[in-house]
């Protein structure tokens, strides 16, 4: 063979070479891809992950009932004392933050305007303080030994009540809850609930054509007239005043004991309203709707391990994971702002029976449950990254030894 016969082969050797060294490089960085892609959970889906109901599980730290316990110099230690220990295990999980408050520091508290000090009287003093800032002086005995034997019980009534311990049990197994207060004439009460009911069976048929499945239903939950007084915290944090309780009132519930919408009393009580309501719920969690309306006003709810445990169950994912809780932190602030539906949420927390447009619309086909579990835009960020170091590092080795094979 010539010397250009044998320069023209080694040049095609070289060539052949290359090209399979090309081949290689693709051959890895598909499968590379294909591995990252397989590796995905099934259930990533193009819009918002979360419903409204799923982001109602999800505690973003903002909102905290407040009890404030006002003390002195002159307070026995003791007292303060058993009140932080009661406390801590008491209204724990419970949405209510405790903190003692000295009268008389050094520095003005801003708590302290709370406090009527005109009618103060003697020392400790109990107040719970909403998150809109509305105080309720809870009666409390001032003596340091009746203080410290009746205050268990106080707590309790504050943190946890019969009619409560149903909510937390439906909200976690269910869609919802729509809670009916009882007025004083019977009729009423009648009419009320046939709305509600029915509202609910339309909310049922509707469910399947929902952005994401949920298992069961709404579920309607009465307070009875004779069961007013023990549930006085719950009204409280409604707005109702129990003495003025003349029509039937109507709340709709949701996630973490969320109150979403407006209370609904007497003829404002709808099959339509309560609908329009209740549909919201199952939407799509970035469906166009401010997310103060969306997110409702947390109630004093005693949220124990049981419910904790049953509702990851039911949703796939832990509510109280911290990247979870990041996801849907940023979608509440990414959709912060106002529509023209808003305006009057406001003047009033919870808007008004007009402000909740029905957000879905019925599919010809029913939702089907999704495999796996949601995957937030961080996780999928974090993946996206790790894949990417894979082909960079794989590639560079297909190069190194390419070169030292030439």
């Amino acid at each position: 063979m010539s010397p250009s016969q044998t320069d023209m082969s080694c040049a095609l050797g070289r060539r052949v070479k290359r090209h399979d060294m090309s081949r290689k490089i693709h051959l890895l960085l598909l499968s590379a891809t294909l591995g990252v892609l397989s590796g995905l959970p099934a259930r990533i889906s193009v819009g918002c992950q979360y419903n409204v109901r799923e982001t109602g599980f999800v505690d973003l730290g903002t909102e905290r009932y407040f009890l404030f316990c006002y003390v002195s110099r002159n307070t026995p230690r003791n007292v303060v004392t058993a009140f932080e220990q009661v406390s801590e295990k008491t209204l724990r999980d419970s949405g209510v933050t405790f903190q003692i408050i000295h009268v008389d520091g050094p520095e003005e508290h801003p708590a302290l305007k709370y406090l009527d000090r005109a009618h103060v009287g003697s020392l400790p003093r109990v107040v719970l303080v909403s998150p809109d800032e509305q105080a309720r002086v809870i009666p409390a005995q001032t003596r340091a030994e009746t203080f410290r034997t009746t205050l268990p019980a106080i707590l309790r009534d504050i943190a946890d009540s019969p009619l409560r311990q149903t909510m937390v049990h439906h909200l976690a197994r269910t869609y919802g809850v729509v809670l009916l207060i009882e007025g004083i004439d019977a009729e009423t009460n009648r009419m009320a609930a046939k709305a509600a009911e029915t509202a609910i069976k339309a909310v049922e048929r509707q469910m399947k054509y929902m952005p994401k499945p949920i298992a069961r239903g709404p579920v309607l939950v009465t307070l009875r007239r004779d069961s007013l007084s023990r549930e006085a915290i719950l009204l409280w944090s409604l707005g109702i005043h129990e003495e003025s309780l003349g029509e039937p009132h109507v709340a709709v519930l949701y996630g973490r004991g969320r109150w979403i919408g407006p209370l609904l009393k007497g003829a404002q009580i709808t099959e339509k309203t309560l609908h329009n309501i209740l549909s919201v719920v199952g939407a799509d969690c970035e469906c166009g709707i401010d997310p103060r309306l969306i997110r409702g006003t947390a109630l004093p709810v005693k949220w124990d391990r049981d419910a904790r445990t049953t509702v990851a169950a039911e949703l796939g994912f832990d509510p109280e994971n911290p990247m979870v809780i990041t996801e849907v932190s940023q979608i509440m602030r990414m959709r912060a702002a106002l529509y023209p539906w808003t305006l009057s949420a406001r003047k009033n927390k919870a808007g008004s029976a007009g402000d909740l447009p029905i957000p879905f619309v019925e599919d010809k086909v029913p939702s089907k449950p999704a495999a796996g579990l949601p995957v937030p835009a961080s996780a999928l960020y974090v993946i996206a990254a790790v894949a990417g170091l894979v082909l960079m590092a794989g590639v560079a080795m297909v190069l190194k030894a390419a070169r030292r094979k030439s």
